[in-house]
C-alpha cells in the first residue's frame, strides 16, 4: 500500500512555486491539512512528485529555529517523523518492477536528500547500501554522484564509515556510484577506511588509489600496517596507473621502510612511475639526488651503515654531549636525513634550555634535516627575544618549506 500510494505521485509532477521558500510552506500546509494521522507514504508522495529541492526547504522549514510562525510542535512533530520514514518508502518503489528508470533516479535523488540532511545516524549506512543496490543497473543513475558523494561524507562525519562499511557501499554502488563513495570518503579524509578496500577484488583499485592519494592531500593518515598490506604492493602492480599512484602516496604517507622498494622503482619501465617514485624519494628524505638509481643505492647504504655504527648511540646522547663538541656532533647528525624521524625530536628537546649559540647550531641542524613536519616548531621561534634566534629559525624554516 505503501508503494502504491507513492508510486501515483510519481505519475504527475507539481507545478512549480514562484520560490523554495514558498514552495515549502505549501507542501507543509498541505500536510498538515491531513485528516487522518500523517505517515511516511504521505510525505513520499509529494517529494517523489516535486523532486529533491522540496526536500532542502522542508526540512529547513521543519527545523525549530525556522518553523513559520503559527505551526504547532505536535504538527511539526508527526511530519518530522514521517519525513524521516521517506527513504525506507523509497527503497521499496525502487524494488517494483513498475518503475521506470526516470522514477527510480527521483525516488532515490529524494530519499538521498533525506538521508543527507536527516534520519537517525546508525540507519543512513544500510539505507544508503540498498539504495546503491537498488538504482545502479538504472539509466541516469549517475546523475546522482553527487548526492551519494555527500551522504557518504555524512556517514564519515557520523564515525560510522570504516573500511568495511565503505567496502560494502562500494561494492553495492559498482560502477559509476562507487566512485562516487569513494570520492565522499575522500572528501573526508578517511585514508585507512579507503586503504582497506584495495585488493578486495571489487574492480576499482585505480579509483581507490586516486580517491587515496587525494585524502593524503588533504592530510588524511594511513596506518602502518595498511601500507605495508594494501598500498605498497601497488608498486609492482602490472598496471602504470595504479604503479605511479602507489609512489605518490607514499611520498606522503610512507615511512623509512618505503624507502628501499621506492629506490628500485626507478628503474620501472615507465617514465611515469620513475618521476613519481623520485619525487616521493625526495619528498620522503629531503634528498634532491637526480634519478639515479645507484646513487640512491649507494646513499641509502651510507645512511644506514651509520646508523648500525654509532648513529643510534650518537642521536641518544645528543644532550650530553660537551658544548665543544656540540656543533660537530649536530654536523654529523644533520646530513642523515634516512633517520631524521629519530633525530628531530632530540633536536626539539635540545632547543628548551640551550642558550642562544646552541640554538642557533640545533636551528641549522634542524633546517639540514628538510622535515616539513618540523616548520610548526621552528616557526613559533620567529617571535623569540633573541634576534639571532630569530634569525636562525627565519633560516631553518626557509629550509624546511
Amino acid at each position: 500500500m505503501i508503494g502504491a500510494i507513492a508510486l501515483g505521485a510519481l505519475q504527475g509532477v507539481g507545478s512549480p512555486s514562484p520560490s523554495q521558500e514558498g514552495e515549502g510552506r505549501e507542501i507543509l500546509a498541505q500536510l498538515q491539512a491531513a485528516e487522518a494521522p500523517l505517515v511516511p507514504a504521505d510525505v513520499a508522495a509529494v517529494l517523489f512528485a516535486r523532486g529533491p529541492r522540496a526536500v532542502s526547504t522542508l526540512v529547513e522549514l521543519v527545523s525549530p529555529a525556522k518553523r513559520p510562525s503559527g505551526s504547532t510542535g505536535e504538527g511539526m512533530v508527526e511530519v518530522t517523523r514521517a519525513l524521516d520514514g521517506v527513504p525506507r518508502v523509497g527503497l521499496s518503489l525502487l524494488d517494483s518492477p513498475k518503475l521506470s528508470d526516470g522514477d527510480a533516479v527521483r525516488v532515490a535523488s529524494v530519499s538521498l536528500a533525506i538521508m543527507e540532511r536527516r534520519g537517525q545516524a546508525a540507519v543512513v549506512p544500510a539505507q544508503l547500501e540498498d539504495l546503491l543496490r537498488g538504482v545502479r543497473a538504472r539509466a541516469g543513475a549517475a546523475s546522482l554522484g553527487q548526492a551519494v558523494q555527500r551522504v557518504t561524507s555524512r556517514v564519515a562525519l557520523d564515525g560510522l564509515l570504516d573500511g568495511a562499511m565503505l567496502l560494502r557501499l562500494v561494492r553495492a554502488g559498482e560502477s559509476p556510484l562507487g566512485r562516487d563513495v569513494l570520492e565522499g570518503a575522500a572528501r573526508s579524509r578517511m585514508g585507512d577506511a579507503i586503504a582497506e578496500c584495495l585488493r578486495r577484488g571489487t574492480g576499482l583499485d585505480g579509483t581507490i588509489l586516486n580517491q587515496l592519494h587525494r585524502a593524503v592531500m588533504q592530510g588524511a593518515n594511513v596506518r602502518d600496517e595498511l601500507i605495508q598490506t594494501s598500498l605498497l604492493p601497488f608498486l609492482t602492480s602490472p598496471r602504470e596507473f595504479e604503479r605511479s599512484e602507489a609512489a605518490r602516496i607514499l611520498g606522503k604517507v610512507g615511512r623509512r621502510e618505503e624507502v628501499l622498494p621506492l629506490i628500485e622503482a626507478l628503474g620501472d619501465p615507465s617514465q611515469l612511475v620513475r618521476l613519481s617514485s623520485l619525487a616521493a624519494l625526495q619528498e620522503l628524505t629531503g634528498m634532491t639526488i637526480a634519478g639515479d638509481r645507484h646513487r640512491w643505492r649507494l646513499w641509502y647504504a651510507d645512511q644506514c651503515a651509520w646508523w648500525q655504527e654509532d648513529g643510534e648511540r650518537l642521536v641518544a646522547s645528543l644532550g650530553s654531549v660537551p658544548r665543544a663538541k656540540l656543533v660537530g656532533a649536530l654536523a654529523s647528525v644533520a646530513c642523515r636525513r634516512l633517520y631524521r624521524k629519530e633525530i628531530s625530536p632530540q633536536l626539539l628537546t635540545m632547543l628548551k634550555n640551550a642558550s642562544p649559540d646552541e640554538a642557533c647550531a640545533v636551528l641549522a641542524a634542524l633546517g639540514s634535516l628538510r622535515d616539513p613536519a618540523l616548520a610548526p616548531h621552528v616557526a613559533a621561534l620567529g617571535s623569540h627575544p633573541n634576534p639571532d634566534i630569530r634569525s636562525c629559525a627565519a633560516e631553518a624554516l626557509r629550509q624546511l618549506r
